[in-house]
């Protein structure tokens, strides 16, 4: 796990979700750093608040495709890019 942002408590009982994405790839190095964001739902409002953020890096035995943001939105999350370029060189030394 390279980066967890904890943000709020989440109480015991209440209901997770989560969700995954893919914000970066590098096959060169066969590495790909995914974003979880954990919410807590309220469930008299339905509501969800984040909880966490969670930072991934994986190394996969094959990639074939790479994976860049698109958009401006995307490029916020460039310290996620950061994160693993600090990994790779983690690597080499």
């Amino acid at each position: 796990m390279d980066d967890v942002k904890f943000l709020c408590a989440v109480p015991v009982g209440r209901v997770c979700s989560f969700s995954a994405i893919v914000v970066f790839s590098d096959p060169t190095n066969s590495l790909v750093q995914v974003k979880v964001t954990a919410e807590v739902i309220n469930q008299k409002t339905l509501k969800k608040s984040i909880t966490n953020v969670f930072q991934f890096t994986f190394r996969c035995s094959s990639l074939k495709n790479t994976v860049q943001p698109l958009t401006y939105e995307g490029m916020i999350d460039l310290s996620i890019l950061r994160l693993l370029m600090r990994f790779i060189h983690s690597l080499t030394d």
